[in-house]
């Protein structure tokens, strides 16, 4: 699904996950959370499909920067699979101190 078939992003700027996997990525969480439903009774109220999106991840580090435009069209696409699937959690766009991204855009992680 990712860009350079490798878990973290080349340059540490954009997410390696392909704009044309958001569907797949949104049914892969969506078949996540239903296993945990059905399988186990574990209800999750929120869900964070990104890691920390507003470090730099490159280098071999595991983990994928994302900017605030990735970010709203990749989520805006999760919660239509997760409406579509009748799926109630939330999307919780951003981890760690992501919060931030959509207030001031993207900054490093040392900002």
């Amino acid at each position: 699904m990712t860009k350079n078939n490798k878990v973290h992003s080349e340059d540490g700027l954009a997410a390696n996950l392909s704009q044309d996997k958001y569907v797949d990525y949104g049914v892969f969480l969506a078949n996540f959370l239903h296993h945990f439903k059905d399988s186990l009774a574990i209800d999750f109220d929120y869900i964070s499909p990104y890691n920390e999106p507003q470090w730099e991840w490159k280098g071999g580090q595991e983990g994928s920067p994302w900017n605030n435009d990735e970010l709203a069209d990749a989520t805006m696409v999760i919660d239509s699979v997760f409406i579509q699937q009748k799926i109630n959690s939330k999307n919780r766009a951003y981890g760690g101190r992501g919060h931030r991204l959509f207030n001031r855009g993207k900054r490093k992680a040392s900002q």
